[in-house]
Formats: structure tokens, sequence, C-alpha cells
């Protein structure tokens, strides 16, 4: 089932900081929706607690 967040805390280049995030694991790929409405896939680099990195994709 699709999880929704707005807990993005960081944007660095195609790097995104997501907080508050729960049952993620590394190597998962997911959308990210943007402002305009476009859809993005994205994959999670990096799970710290309730933190994950995740690389957007074009």
């Amino acid at each position: 089932m699709p999880k929704e967040y707005r807990t993005i805390q960081e944007v660095a280049g195609p790097l995104m900081l997501v907080r508050g995030v729960e049952g993620v694991t590394y190597d998962e790929l997911g959308e990210i929706e943007l402002a305009n409405g476009e859809t993005r896939r994205c994959k999670v680099l990096e799970v710290n607690g309730s933190d994950v990195l995740v690389q957007l994709f074009e």
C-alpha cells in the first residue's frame, strides 16, 4: 500500500532528506510528486532511523 510523506527536510541537487518515515528499506524504489503535479521515481540510498535519503531520477 502506498504511503505519503510531506516531511521533506532538505533538497540538494537530486538528493532529498525525508524525516518521519516508517517501513522503508535501503534500495527501495518510490515516487515523488512535485509541486507542479509531475511524478518522478526515486531510490532510497540510506536509512537512519526515521530519516531517509533518496535520489530523485529525472
